[in-house]
């Protein structure tokens, strides 16, 4: 077994966390508003629904094994997220104007 170095460990691990925060910050927008809270919450939501994404489509026949299969997991379940935040804030409507209008004195 071949050893693996400290720089390879933390490459995988950067990896890692970006693909969990990617997939889960669409997400982590529909739960939370709080700019900190988002960032927060974006690998626990890639995690989540990188697994419940997972488990879904291997339930419906998609293997996960090779790279097809995982991609189309990852493509899901965070392009998801940004769908669902998207459809959201449309729905929502215009957001207020930032103007400030002088009361009369």
């Amino acid at each position: 077994m071949e050893s693996v170095s400290l720089d390879d460990i933390r490459l995988v691990a950067f990896a890692v966390l970006s693909l969990l925060f990617v997939a889960g910050s669409g997400w982590a927008g529909v739960f939370a508003r709080d700019a900190v809270a988002r960032l927060a919450l974006a690998p626990l939501c890639g995690l989540a629904t990188l697994v419940l994404a997972g488990i879904a489509l291997e339930r419906l026949g998609m293997p996960l094994t090779g790279s097809v299969g995982p991609t189309v997991v990852s493509a899901s379940s965070g392009g998801g997220g940004y769908l669902v935040r998207f459809l959201l804030e449309r729905r929502a409507g215009p957001k207020p104007s930032n103007e400030v209008h002088d009361e009369p004195r």
